[in-house]
């Protein structure tokens, strides 16, 4: 279930965190894959940090979701495919 603030700090943290372990990552397993730090990772999925646009793209290429789902919850969920 979907947290009422979708967009804000707290939404971006619950679906980051739901994706993350539904992939059986660690966050520092995340963080190599993504490039961001793991102390990054912590603070947007606790929702003490808004991630900037260029982190959310990044996290979400790792996890292979859109990033307009897991920054602001538009959309599906999983990246689309190219050239399909």
């Amino acid at each position: 279930e979907e947290p009422h603030d979708n967009i804000g700090a707290s939404g971006v943290g619950a679906r980051l965190r739901a994706s993350r372990q539904e992939r059986g990552l660690s966050a520092r397993a995340l963080a190599q894959q993504s490039a961001t730090s793991h102390t990054a990772i912590g603070n947007i999925e606790r929702g003490d940090t808004m991630p900037n646009l260029a982190t959310v793209e990044s996290l979400a290429l790792a996890l292979g979701l859109s990033p307009a789902w897991l920054g602001f919850a538009i959309g599906a969920q999983d990246a689309p495919r190219l050239g399909v």
